[in-house]
């Protein structure tokens, strides 16, 4: 009787740890948790379990942005290069076909604000692109404008967003911090403001965030570099002392180069990229994995 009781309590002990795991992965994915891809998710990159790489590529993107949007597609393409198993597929205007081999599709679309989400003609194409039933996932990157935009602007972008994803509760939406920007007593207030208004409200309303910012003004060890800006003018000194993270980075398919920075950089934003998709396919963030996950998803 006691080897029975002992049998049940361990039986009871797995099924717990199951459903805390199942229950986990699920609030990721159900929006019960925010998920946040800033410098750490660039160290937490290393630690992304095969299976939920393999779970990330059969996720699709909608993505629109400018020069800046394409930096983490140009890192992207470097780790493919490095990794295959980092496979990406790239479409201009329409989503792209895998092909034989599972990548990660993202329909990259050359558009404004007013082509996306701040507009009525932005927000119906934004629309069509979620009734399509082709995106699991959908992301605008800034250019310039966050150094600039007044708080009630940013209230609008949030505001929109977060409409979006209410009409459209099977496609999540993924919010954006502005690119880093030169800061000194007389400039910046606004860039650093209205990034802070976007953490701020995805971190209180369990949304997904790319912190472009954040990933700007880390190295790869974690050091602050508050005053740097979107060219990266500490990844010249980086790269001269840890070579090896800083090869195979050139890149000669579109978009042939890391707009308005240095490859580290982009390649630094594509790794937090594909943490975060990992997180959306249902990784729980832990570098273990478990045979229970296939039934859990």
């Amino acid at each position: 009787m006691k080897r029975a009781h002992k049998f049940c309590w361990v039986a009871g002990s797995a099924l717990t740890a199951l459903l805390a795991f199942a229950w986990q992965n699920a609030s990721a994915q159900a929006g019960n948790e925010p998920i946040v891809a800033d410098h750490k998710a660039v160290v937490e990159f290393e630690h992304i379990p095969a299976q939920w790489l393999e779970a990330a590529k059969k996720l699709t993107l909608y993505y629109g942005g400018t020069s800046h949007g394409s930096q983490l597609l140009y890192g992207a393409l470097a780790l493919q290069r490095e990794n295959p198993d980092h496979r990406i597929v790239v479409g201009r205007w329409e989503l792209p076909e895998s092909g034989s081999d599972a990548a990660l599709r993202i329909n990259y679309y050359t558009l404004e604000a007013n082509g996306y989400w701040s507009t009525p003609e932005g927000l119906n194409a934004t629309r069509a692109a979620a009734r399509s039933g082709l995106y699991s996932h959908s992301m605008f990157s800034w250019c310039g404008e966050m150094s600039s935009n007044s708080q009630e602007t940013v209230q609008r972008y949030l505001t929109a967003l977060d409409e979006l994803e209410a009409e459209f509760p099977k496609m999540r939406f993924i919010y954006m911090t502005g690119h880093a920007e030169y800061v000194d007593q007389w400039t910046g207030a606004e860039l650093v403001r209205n990034n802070r208004m976007v953490r701020d409200y995805a971190i209180a309303h369990n949304k997904v965030l790319f912190d472009f910012y954040d990933i700007d003004t880390h190295d790869p060890g974690g050091k602050s570099y508050p005053n740097a800006t979107d060219a990266c003018t500490w990844c010249a000194s980086w790269c001269s002392k840890h070579t090896a993270e800083c090869t195979s980075i050139d890149v000669t398919e579109w978009p042939g180069e890391c707009a308005h920075s240095h490859s580290l950089n982009c390649k630094m934003k594509a790794k937090a990229f594909w943490w975060m998709m990992a997180r959306l396919a249902g990784w729980d963030g832990s570098s273990s994995t478990t045979s229970s996950a296939d039934t859990v998803h």
